[in-house]
């Protein structure tokens, strides 16, 4: 098997010291190891195609989690890495995933698939129903291991008319729980939030048929015991947004998304907006966060764009990407129920930058990952990861250091759950654009 055709990602390692001291430390440098995990053998372009356009490819979690718990990850029985298209890990290595099922030349089926890091992948469980073709939108976990997955389902041969459902995985149960039907009609799209509970947060948008028919968000809970809340009104984005939900054990809700129309490689203007809905009460209207300006081929914002999370302190950080005149940069500030307030740049306003991940560690560091040089999503100068830090109980984040300069588009953050060091995990390239090397840094 050649080197050019196995998926490998980097990883590097923050010294496991205290956490004043961490917040100073220097990212340590990465060096090789025999220890990659292989998803499969795959035909370049397939390869190239997925590290580029997945954002949070399963691959790219599987491994931040490999190295944070110090076991190899799994080998996946596939013939293809898209296959396995969302990955969720839990700090103890358990793992549901979503794989796409069916025969190559028939209609595509959704289904998820538990197991454990170091451990083959369990026998997935079809989430087709009585649907010609079934797509999954978005998977989450709580620490208790229960999962919930947003499915499309298409109920006609051309997918014109269609289901959006949510399907609970309790953790320990081999069936999955009976589909509960959030929407229908046609192209629709979906994140969900899932607390300690039970209760599931989910935001969704639809495209109305008919001329001169907005696209709309919509936001509901519906509660560990089976419950639907009412349909909330959210915002109009200019496309089909990506997001990202949160909800709380006291039912607040967070949702925060990126909206871009895209023709072909074109981007066209944009917005990432973020709304709240307190215990029981409607959301507020949407924040604007950022308007994106830039256009042209390869000027589309990365994924994630927008990403929050909370600290041990109830302080909850939010970054996104943003416009600086004709230059790319990463903003951050607090959100509290009024609102972000406090918004910073924190990227370096000399080159092009966007947000690749965020993280709050056990201390109350907030972590942000940045990737330098790409304007959007195409390289406008030398890539490199960078880390931008705020100190637990600080205001602000302190200068951008190198995690890496051999990067693809990007990387992901995870705090190691038993020493609390941080985890940055990338993919790397060589000279023909693919990933083709693995390394792995330690501090000690």
């Amino acid at each position: 098997m050649r080197a050019s055709h196995l998926f490998f990602v980097a990883a590097v390692v923050l010294a496991a010291t205290s956490a004043d001291a961490r917040a100073d430390a220097p990212w340590s440098q990465p060096t090789l190891t025999s220890g990659a995990m292989e998803l499969a053998p795959v035909a370049p372009p397939t390869l190239f195609g997925l590290t580029n356009s997945v954002p949070e490819a399963g691959p790219r979690r599987i491994v931040g989690a490999m190295v944070r718990s110090g076991v190899p990850g799994p080998t996946v029985a596939s013939d293809s890495p898209r296959d396995l298209n969302l990955v969720r890990v839990l700090d103890d290595g358990r793992i549901v995933a979503g794989v796409v099922l069916g025969r190559r030349a028939g209609p595509p089926q959704a289904g998820l698939v538990r197991g454990r890091l170091g451990r083959p992948l369990g026998s997935p469980r079809s989430l087709r129903g009585r649907s010609k073709a079934s797509f999954l939108l978005d998977v989450v976990t709580n620490d208790a291991g229960d999962a919930v997955a947003a499915v499309r389902r298409c109920q006609t041969r051309g997918c014109g008319r269609q289901t959006l459902e949510l399907i609970r995985w309790r953790a320990g149960v081999a069936r999955l729980g009976k589909a509960r039907r959030i929407a229908r009609g046609g192209k629709l799209g979906a994140g969900v939030g899932l607390n300690a509970r039970g209760d599931v947060a989910v935001v969704w948008d639809r495209l109305p048929s008919g001329g001169g028919a907005r696209r709309a968000i919509y936001g509901q809970v519906l509660s560990a015991g089976g419950r639907l809340g009412p349909r909330r009104l959210l915002a109009h984005p200019s496309s089909a947004p990506s997001y990202r939900v949160a909800i709380t054990n006291t039912r607040r809700v967070v949702a925060a998304w990126l909206a871009q129309p895209v023709s072909e490689c074109v981007a066209h203007p944009g917005e990432i907006e973020v709304a709240q809905a307190a215990p029981g009460r409607r959301f507020t209207p949407a924040q604007r966060l950022a308007r994106l300006r830039i256009t042209g081929c390869g000027r589309y914002a990365q994924a994630p764009g927008v990403a929050f999370a909370r600290g041990a302190d109830g302080r909850v950080v939010i970054a996104w990407s943003g416009n600086e005149g004709g230059r790319w940069v990463v903003r951050a500030g607090e959100l509290g129920p009024a609102g972000v307030t406090g918004a910073a740049v924190v990227s370096d306003r000399a080159t092009d930058a966007v947000l690749s991940d965020l993280e709050v560690g056990p201390h109350g560091e907030a972590i942000i990952l940045l990737a330098d040089g790409v304007g959007g999503s195409d390289p406008t100068g030398p890539r490199r990861l960078l880390a931008v830090t705020r100190a637990p109980g600080a205001g602000a984040f302190g200068a951008p250091e190198v995690v890496t300069s051999e990067i693809d588009l990007g990387g992901t953050l995870a705090f190691d759950a038993a020493t609390g060091s941080p985890v940055a995990a990338y993919l790397t390239h060589g000279p023909d654009f693919l990933p083709t090397t693995a390394v792995v840094s330690r501090a000690g």
